[in-house]
């Protein structure tokens, strides 16, 4: 049947017999009701039935009829004929096509079946119908650029060139060569060869296009060939499986979202004709549009295309009048321009902003230079922190950031500036640093020179440290000038040729300013004309006790001069008993036997004049005796005198006692008091062997006193030749007997035993040498205490 020929419907539901054709038009009346719901369908078969629409037919609403409530139900294929203009959902059962100029408002779905468009030469509309609402389409993820993305033109690997007309904003970069013929009046980024900075694009450009070549396609373009014709693409990501021939206008349509990305990938070459057009519809953005191309690309005369082309294994020619809005990238081919304009779709800062060193107070600035297209705006930051103008800064949103008086709080090495399109950041420098000139600092100070002959020339040098450092020599406070023998005296070396005696004087100094204006003085220096190296006085023979110190010294006179001692050939050094072995006196301090030669001298070394050696000199080292022998005999408490006796086994040895006079050869000092000696034994030689604290000591008894009637004595004679204390009871009236208890220092007691009238004795061996204290105790009562010191013979 036929259906159409200018018939009107009312809402309902409506069947069609089999196979039907839609000739002219037919009119949907839905009086006024806008929910009013018009169904065709035909037997659910099997068999199942086409149906076709002729050119030019056309469905028409009208009182309020919505193309969202009507439904077209076919078991069979569906083919629109040329021009249709379609309303409502087509269900299908089998394949579905539409030829090109129809404009389907609805949608065309089928269970069994392919879909497919002509858009020929004039193209093809479809969308949902304008009532119902949908989501806005957003399309893939974008690819990331990173070191690539400043550049609008670059090859990993070929060459660039130019015809000297072309306008690029942006950079332009090879990893190959330095790009040529482009004029840099009309390139607003860098013009860059093979650097760091290429090779580091080249690596980000290739990732590029390995995510966007494993990006699985959502939709297959089937006729590249005929890619173009004001065909309207969403948001999504396109394939075309061979070389592409773009003519007329491609329509890129983000349904009102600005941040659907498009991707359209091309597997073969890709060529744009003259005159060709990519439009960027609803606020679709030349930044979310990328052509990956596995091969060449051309972009003909006077085209105008949006996007950005990386391609792979492939030159790019944008012929003369093109205009790209967007990049032109390549990893391995040459590109070639010819009057063309190329335009980063999103801004890109092409010259970072450097380091900065200032003085103390001064005011300095940050600058950044950005390209690409549309308005952006800038914000500059101290790390993550946004900074505002304030009376020290200005500029803070600008592309160029100014401090003012900087101070302490403005150093910091983390300065950088965010680029921003519209609100979206698009890019963020680097960190760039804030610092202070150094104060200037002289590390190694000028050194006094000795001429040894007028005429000869000398040279002092200073080491400083700080930024844009200049020199100012003086002699005192009179500046130098080069000319006559001077030369250097603005630099850190001052030179004087021809030393005569108005150069000779004690204070050459240099004044070191930095950048800022900041001096530093040097420590004076002195210029003179050196002596002849003489020896005045020559080391003298030494005589020494073991164990005693000597020395040797010589007196030279003559410039700079440095002394080494030897014994013999052999030269000392300082360690040991040896000191001074480079100074002029060499001490040696304890000398002992083996330090005796006679051939001490010193080899004196000066500026001026040859090395000279000093005559020889001795060293006798005298024996000292042995270490004598001391025995005491200890005096009692009844005749506080004692005895020393000093013996040695060496003959001719004289003996004193506290440094007398050595005139006691017996060795026998008596009628000595109690003390503390030094007793001395010296030989021949007048060497000496000294022992020290010999001491003589009485034991005084303590009486105490606890009748009326005095208690007798109790005496205790300690013997220092043999282990025994002796006591005697002196007074046998008064007690028979007693008990002694012996204590050591810390309180304990060592000793008890009964003492009678009689000389008692009591064994000490089992006691060490020291201090002890006593007490005798008769029927309870404390009779007497003391001290007894017990010491070896």
């Amino acid at each position: 049947p036929v259906l159409g020929n200018d018939s009107t419907f009312k809402a309902g539901t409506y069947q069609l017999p089999g196979a039907t054709s839609l000739e002219l038009s037919i009119t949907l009346d839905a009086q006024g009701d806008p929910n009013a719901v018009f169904i065709f369908k035909m037997p659910a078969g099997p068999p199942v039935y086409a149906f076709s629409t002729s050119a030019n037919a056309e469905v028409k609403l009208i009182n309020g009829a919505q193309a969202s409530n009507v439904f077209w139900f076919v078991t069979g294929a569906v083919s629109l004929g040329t021009a249709t203009s379609m309303k409502g959902t087509i269900i299908g059962g089998g394949s579905i096509a539409m030829a090109a100029g129809c404009i389907l408002e609805g949608r065309a779905l089928t269970i069994n079946g392919e879909v497919t468009v002509d858009n020929g030469d004039i193209g093809l509309s479809a969308y949902l119908p304008v009532d119902i609402s949908a989501p806005l389409p957003t399309g893939p993820a974008a690819p990331v650029f990173v070191e690539s993305k400043e550049y609008a033109v670059f090859s990993s690997l070929g060459d660039v060139s130019d015809d000297g007309t072309s306008h690029v904003t942006g950079s332009v970069g090879s990893n190959s060569a330095l790009p040529t013929g482009f004029n840099p009046l009309f390139v607003t980024g860098n013009i860059e060869g093979m650097n760091p900075a290429t090779a580091g694009g080249a690596a980000d450009l290739l990732l590029v296009y390995n995510s966007l070549s494993t990006l699985a396609a959502d939709i297959e373009l089937l006729a590249p060939a005929q890619f173009g014709h004001n065909l309207v693409l969403t948001p999504n990501t396109y394939v075309m499986n061979s070389a592409v021939s773009f003519t007329d206008t491609l329509i890129l349509d983000a349904t009102g979202n600005a941040d659907a990305v498009f991707i359209i990938k091309t597997y073969g070459a890709f060529a744009s004709g003259v005159h060709s057009n990519v439009i960027l519809k609803n606020r679709t953005q030349a930044k979310n549009v990328f052509w990956m191309v596995n091969g060449a690309v051309s972009i003909g005369d006077s085209s105008v295309f949006n996007g950005t082309i990386i391609a792979n294994n492939g030159a790019i020619d944008l012929l003369k009048g093109s205009t790209i809005d967007g990049r032109a990238l390549t990893t391995n081919g040459s590109i070639s321009t010819t009057g063309m304009t190329a335009i980063l779709p999103i801004p890109q800062i092409t010259i970072k902003p450097n380091d900065q060193a200032v003085c103390s107070g001064d005011s300095t600035g940050f600058v950044v230079t950005a390209t690409g297209e549309g308005s952006y705006t800038f914000q500059w930051r101290k790390g993550t922190t946004n900074l505002m103008n304030n009376s020290n800064i200005s500029g803070a949103t600008n592309d160029t950031l100014i401090i003012y008086a900087v101070g302490d709080s403005d150093t910091s090495s983390v300065y950088n500036v965010i680029v921003y399109d519209s609100s979206e950041p698009s890019d963020t420098s680097g960190y760039a640093s804030l610092t202070y000139h150094p104060v200037p600092v002289i590390t190694e100070e000028p050194a006094s020179q000795v001429v040894c002959t007028a005429g000869n020339s000398a040279s002092f040098s200073v080491v400083a440290t700080g930024d844009g450092l200049t020199y100012q020599w003086r002699k005192g406070t009179a500046n130098l000038t080069n000319g006559g023998n001077i030369s250097g005296a603005n630099s850190a070396v001052l030179t004087v040729e021809s030393v005569d005696i108005a150069d000779i004087v004690a204070d050459y100094n240099v004044v070191v300013t930095d950048i800022c204006g900041r001096e530093v003085t040097s420590a004076d220096a002195s210029l003179s004309i050196g002596n002849d190296l003489i020896i005045n006085s020559e080391p003298a023979n030494q005589t020494a006790c073991e164990g005693n110190p000597v020395s040797f010294s010589v007196d030279a006179t003559g410039a700079g001069l440095t002394y080494q001692w030897r014994k013999g050939t052999v030269n000392l050094a300082d360690g040991g008993n040896i000191s001074g072995a480079t100074s002029a006196i060499l001490t040696i301090d304890p000398a002992v036997i083996g330090d005796a030669a006679a051939n001490y001298n010193v080899v004196i070394a000066g500026e001026c004049a040859p090395n000279d050696t000093s005559a020889n000199a001795s060293l006798v080292v005298n024996q000292k005796p042995i270490t004598p022998t001391v025995t005491v005999t200890q005096p009692s408490c009844s005749e506080p005198t004692g005895t020393i006796t000093v013996t040695s086994p060496l003959a001719g040895l004289s003996f004193s006692i506290d440094g007398t006079d050595y005139t006691n050869t017996s060795g026998i000092f008596t009628s000595l008091a109690a003390g503390d000696y030094e007793v001395t034994a010296q030989n021949a030689d007048g060497c000496v062997s000294t022992v020290t604290n010999v001491t003589l000591e009485c034991i005084t008894s303590v009486f105490t006193l606890n009748k009326v009637n005095a208690l007798p004595a109790v005496n205790i004679y300690p013997n220092p030749f043999s282990p025994l204390l002796y006591i005697v009871i002196n007074d046998a009236s008064q007690i028979n007997s007693c008990e002694l208890k012996i204590y050591s220092v810390l309180g304990d007691e060592v000793i008890r035993a009964i003492v009678t009238k009689q000389l008692s004795t009591i064994e000490t061996s089992n006691l060490p040498c020291g201090i002890y204290f006593y007490k005798v105790i008769d029927k309870g009562i404390l009779i007497q205490s003391g001290k007894l010191i017990s010491q070896e013979n």
